[in-house]
């Protein structure tokens, strides 16, 4: 015999929906700040790249300890690039903060009453199912 849950739409809310919205707006928040340090971390090796080879034009007898660091610089580079591009950093930030959104969104058309949540019987269950259908998309992505 099947066991029928008797939880509330105000415990669904704030046992599921509002954790769920805090870790979404957490990991959003800790993806845009990984990005934009990888970011700053590269505009900076870029900078630093002709600024060496100045230096190895200048002082032509110490050409070649300034060619290895300009190498070391743009290889550091490529390995930022490629850490941020294998994290997903730019993605991950839109993908939680968009789905954090979208569950406030459908909270907010909830408790109003608006469309499509006018008040009958199915309220409840459309929206524990909109809600599901947002987490399980970005625990798929």
């Amino acid at each position: 015999m099947a066991t029928q849950s008797n939880l509330s739409d105000m415990q669904y809310i704030e046992e599921r929906v509002t954790p769920q919205i805090e870790l979404f707006m957490k990991k959003g928040k800790t993806a845009d700040i990984l990005y934009n340090v990888f970011q700053i971390l590269v505009t900076a090796l870029a900078a630093a790249i002709p600024f060496f080879g100045c230096i190895a034009l200048a002082f032509g007898s110490v050409r070649i300890p300034f060619t290895i660091i300009m190498g070391a610089l743009g290889a550091a580079i490529v390995t930022i690039e490629a850490v941020s591009h294998i994290m997903h950093c730019r993605e991950s930030r839109t993908l939680y903060t968009q789905a954090a959104e979208q569950m406030k969104h459908e909270i907010f058309l909830y408790r109003t009453g608006a469309e499509p949540y006018e008040a009958d019987d199915t309220s409840f269950s459309q929206l524990v199912y909109r809600v599901e259908n947002i987490i399980l998309s970005v625990t798929r992505a």
